[in-house]
């Protein structure tokens, strides 16, 4: 279903009572697991959650609007990502992590978080374009793949051993500072 049927689709926790007032907002974790299913989940409208946990998740995460998250991203093994707009990782502290378990993301991802701070915990990898706007991303000894430009608008890049790599079917530009 869509993201934003909060009263048919969203369980204020997993396999509870659905909300009753309105779909997920920054300060809530959003799961999916056994519980939710193996069907596509449609991002229909600008979308936040704090967490999002897919493990156990074997459906499919689709959509053309925005996700906005403020903590962690883990993508289910199981879990197909199709969803292509933006996926925009705000938060405002540090500790938050990306694990991605070897899915290929079709979603532009933009780090924009005042004082945010993120470590991948394994490879990322994405269809499309990476900027670095607020925020420190730190992916240790993961590699980072992209299929499209990688913008740094003023954010921190902590490359550690990792490595950064181009793998789009156009030329890729590398901006910013």
């Amino acid at each position: 279903g869509n993201w934003s049927q909060y009263a048919t689709h969203w369980a204020t926790t997993s396999g509870g009572s659905t909300y009753q007032t309105v779909a997920p907002t920054s300060t809530d974790d959003v799961y999916f697991d056994a519980n939710s299913g193996g069907g596509t989940c449609t991002v229909d409208a600008q979308s936040y959650a704090n967490n999002v946990a897919m493990t156990g998740y074997t459906g499919t995460l689709a959509g053309t609007a925005a996700l906005d998250i403020y903590g962690n991203l883990t993508v289910g093994s199981g879990t197909t990502w199709s969803h292509s707009s933006t996926v925009s990782f705000k938060a405002t502290s540090t500790g938050k992590t990306i694990t991605s378990n070897g899915k290929t993301l079709a979603s532009s991802i933009d780090f924009n978080g005042s004082g945010g701070g993120w470590t991948l915990q394994d490879a990322l990898s994405t269809s499309a374009s990476i900027t670095l706007t607020l925020g420190t991303l730190t992916p240790g000894s993961n590699s980072i793949t992209l299929g499209g430009n990688w913008t740094n608008n003023g954010g921190t890049f902590t490359s550690g051993t990792s490595s950064v790599i181009f793998n789009g079917s156009t030329n890729a530009t590398l901006s910013g500072t």
